[in-house]
């Protein structure tokens, strides 16, 4: 017999994901559709595996996947869970770094 269970996410271990040449230094990850799993009745309990990426070029856009949770039940995968870009990050312009100069003069 299976259950339908809703998998319980840890947001404090999801990273911030360095831009590399970005407008914005950093982001941090959002979940996408998180969903529910069908599992055994009486499984071990869902154990997750958080794995992000440490760093990205610009430009990055919405829902680009920097990442992904695993679920797991014992030794069986249960399912998976993107973590996604929540915006859009364009690439640094060299007019916005002069600008930025004049700014701080």
């Amino acid at each position: 017999e299976y259950e339908v269970t809703e998998p319980k996410i840890d947001k404090s271990k999801i990273t911030p994901v360095r831009v590399n040449g970005g407008v914005f230094k950093e982001i941090t990850p959002k979940v996408s559709t998180q969903g529910k799993f069908l599992i055994k009745k009486g499984s071990e309990k869902l154990k997750y595996k958080y794995t992000v990426i440490s760093n990205v070029d610009a430009p990055l856009h919405r829902n680009d996947v920097l990442g992904k949770i695993t679920v797991m039940s014992g030794k069986n995968k249960v399912g998976e869970i993107k973590l996604i870009s929540p915006n859009d990050i364009s690439k640094i312009q060299l007019k916005s770094i002069f600008s930025d100069i004049l700014t701080k003069i």
